[in-house]
């Protein structure tokens, strides 16, 4: 363990502005040497995601959250000097959040965070802005190792992770569900205006644009109140973030306009019904032919086994299938039966 590599690391993923304060209300934007010296900072650039962090509000006494269910061990801990109170963060290979970014290792970071939060019994109303400083001496802080953990990693510690459903209604949505929640509002809206994009009502910018505004409108509406207890502020997305999500969600809709029915078409349903309804009937048509090739894959790789003379087993079936071994487990009676 190095006390040089976790500040180096700390200051590499630093944002060259970041929120800090003096409380949890992330009312100012320093430059680094300043925001520095206070005691609570944003540790997490807007574009990428660098550390996983957790407000464990049940003060410390002796034994840590994360050995109640035998958690990984989080590079750093830090404490309130007079509560016993703590965050704690993982360093995390980055995951990008620009309006570049993949949607799926967002998704698979926010399942992380949320089933983290619920088994670490860690506050769920912790907007994740700003976090204790752990380079600051107000804080108590402890150097465990400067170890950087995959997305993977941290899943295998858990088995399944939560499948919550997101509600966009919910003010108390935490971290990276915010900017899922919103890219999928915008985008099943965009679904639903895209014969206007057809009939030529919007050019490729001002059709950006109309996307912009309505992603800034629905985060106020779902996260301009979105005050904990404590009076800290909780939930309202950045600029940045509602900005990089219409983004995201004006290019793939623009570059597909003639295909984004498709499905529905396919599933030839009937197009005078609601539009959720048939979200809902696409979802549930998607999510069959997804079963259905991952139980295909399972039989072909069975086969291959056996045509090779080798034993089957759970473990065989996943390094020839490509599946994870938690997807495979659910097929246990299939691989029992085809022995």
């Amino acid at each position: 363990m190095s006390l040089e590599l976790f500040k180096s690391r700390v200051l590499q993923h630093l944002p060259k502005k970041p929120y800090c304060s003096d409380d949890k209300s992330a009312r100012l934007i320093r430059s680094q040497c300043h925001a520095l010296k206070e005691p609570y900072i944003q540790i997490n650039q807007p574009s990428m995601c660098a550390w996983l962090i957790f407000d464990i509000d049940e003060p410390f006494a002796g034994q840590y959250a994360w050995e109640v269910h035998g958690l990984p061990i989080p590079n750093y801990v830090a404490f309130s000097r007079d509560s016993r109170k703590y965050h704690m963060g993982y360093a995390v290979i980055p995951v990008c959040r620009t309006e570049n970014a993949r949607l799926k290792p967002l998704r698979y970071l926010a399942a992380i965070q949320r089933t983290y939060t619920r088994l670490l019994s860690a506050d769920e109303g912790f907007s994740h802005l700003v976090t204790k400083n752990p380079l600051h001496s107000d804080w108590l802080v402890h150097v465990f190792h400067n170890h950087e953990y995959s997305l993977g990693e941290l899943h295998d510690a858990v088995d399944e992770l939560d499948k919550k459903k997101f509600d966009a209604s919910d003010s108390e949505l935490i971290g990276y569900e915010r900017n899922v929640e919103l890219f999928d509002a915008l985008r099943y809206h965009a679904y639903n205006m895209i014969e206007s994009v057809r009939q030529g009502q919007f050019t490729s910018e001002s059709w950006c644009n109309y996307l912009i505004e309505h992603a800034n409108g629905l985060n106020q509406k779902y996260y301009t109140n979105a005050v904990g207890v404590d009076g800290a502020f909780k939930g309202l997305l950045t600029n940045s973030d509602c900005r990089s999500i219409a983004k995201s969600v004006s290019k793939w809709t623009w570059r597909n306009q003639d295909s984004i029915r498709a499905k529905e078409r396919k599933m030839q349903l009937d197009q005078s019904q609601p539009i959720e309804t048939r979200q809902a009937l696409g979802a549930h048509y998607t999510n069959q032919k997804r079963i259905d090739a991952t139980h295909e894959s399972v039989e072909k790789a069975i086969e291959v086994i056996k045509a090779n003379g080798l034993k089957l087993t759970q473990k065989a079936v996943v390094e020839h299938s490509g599946l994870h071994r938690n997807t495979v487990a659910k097929y246990k009676n299939l691989i029992k039966e085809s022995k």
